[in-house]
């Protein structure tokens, strides 16, 4: 695994590539860095590399309908961790009310004037709103909130979380 840093303003795993790479300009609290290594190594690293020595590629590639599980695995460790700032799941939120506003058809300022009015700052709705409308729309931050919810719904009912870890699978998929 390679680490580069990275004009993007996102960090972003390449599995395939066996690559990270990390926005060369973002600043990093403590509790960044033991978040982004929950979330990036520790989630998506590791269930790609069990993905890819599976005899059965579709476990690398991802089965359909993985990703809320893998971003909720992310969101719910997080959480158990103790690693979730309480704006995270808030922001969350913001970005389920993005996305609704790109589905929607909302122009990106529509959008803008809807999360401002729950009290987050102008840069926040900027980059919330910049996340969701890029691309003309980048729809899958709804798995975040959606997935959260899922697998703290599984493992609370007894759910065994390390059979998640066999690749990019999804709940729906352990039977």
């Amino acid at each position: 695994m390679t680490i580069e840093y990275s004009s993007k303003r996102w960090t972003t795993v390449y599995p395939t590539e066996k690559k990270i790479t990390i926005c060369k300009t973002r600043k990093f609290t403590s509790i960044d860095l033991k978040r982004l290594c929950a979330h990036e190594v520790w989630r998506h690293v590791l269930r790609a590399a069990n993905g890819h020595s599976q005899p059965l590629k579709i476990f690398a590639m991802g089965l359909p309908g993985y990703l809320s599980t893998v971003e909720g695995m992310v969101s719910y460790f997080e959480y158990k961790t103790g690693n979730m700032i309480p704006e995270m799941m808030r922001d969350y939120v913001a970005r389920l009310i993005a996305v609704d506003s790109v589905v929607k058809g909302l122009s990106f300022r529509e959008c803008f004037d809807i999360l401002a009015g729950f009290a987050f700052t102008d840069d926040n709705v900027w980059n919330l709103c910049v996340r969701v409308y890029r691309g003309r729309g980048y729809v899958k931050d709804h798995v975040y909130l959606e997935g959260f919810y899922k697998v703290k719904e599984f493992a609370d009912a007894g759910g065994d979380l390390k059979m998640l870890y066999v690749g990019k699978v999804g709940i729906e998929d352990l039977s």
